[in-house]
């Protein structure tokens, strides 16, 4: 038990240095206001075994999104986005489940599950999370364009980053 809760701690630490360090900073090309935000630290969230009991990854998600909401000075935004993607997480898993079921010690990782079942796991959930984001951004509607301009933009491109970040370190747990 003690070696999960290591694992999972340097695991938030490393991916959460790396976020703030490395992708905080880093601005793809000149796209006018389209510039893509790259978000890797929501895999933290994504990685965490099936047994950690709803509320400690509320918490979690609202921790390390507020965590990351100090650092970029966004008031909030990734907090609520990763808090409402954490809620749709039970709904993603349920619907991707394997007729044998998961097994509760184990993680939704790709060394667990084949490419068929993480990449719509991974995929939906970062999409709802920037949707949340850009759309709590602007809090209003009458910039739909823009939302949906800047969701899909930095989703693709985070999508390339987040598989990157997975191949490199997959962990097992």
């Amino acid at each position: 038990m003690n070696t999960v809760l290591l694992s999972q701690g340097f695991r938030l630490l490393l991916i959460g240095v790396l976020q703030v360090v490395i992708f905080d900073r880093l601005r793809l090309g000149p796209l006018g206001p389209y510039y893509p935000d790259i978000v890797v630290y929501p895999l933290v969230l994504l990685w965490l075994p099936f047994r950690t009991p709803r509320p400690l990854q509320y918490l979690l998600a609202f921790g390390l999104g507020l965590g990351l909401d100090i650092t970029q000075l966004t008031p909030g935004l990734h907090a609520g986005a990763a808090l409402t993607m954490m809620g749709f997480r039970p709904l993603v898993l349920r619907f991707l489940e394997p007729r044998a079921g998961y097994e509760a010690l184990h993680s939704p990782t790709l060394r667990r599950f084949t490419i068929a079942w993480y990449a719509p796991y991974l995929l939906v959930l970062m999409l709802l999370y920037f949707l949340v984001y850009y759309s709590l951004e602007v809090f209003t509607p009458l910039y739909l364009g823009a939302i949906l301009g800047k969701t899909m933009l930095s989703w693709s491109i985070s999508a390339l980053f987040l598989f990157l970040v997975t191949m490199i370190y997959n962990p097992l747990d």
